[in-house]
């Protein structure tokens, strides 16, 4: 019983960290399309 309980609570855990990964994942690809409109803009009115 108390095997199933580690092996479960590792198993969220693994889950948390991949959703971890997909939110920094997403994070820095938003910042970089933030920074790529930016230079565009720049670009294009200076």
């Amino acid at each position: 019983m108390a095997l199933h309980h580690a092996r479960n609570s590792t198993q969220s855990a693994n889950e948390e960290i991949s959703v971890d990964k997909i939110v920094a994942n997403l994070n820095v690809h938003i910042v970089n399309s933030l920074l790529w409109s930016i230079l565009l803009i720049r670009r294009a009115y200076f």
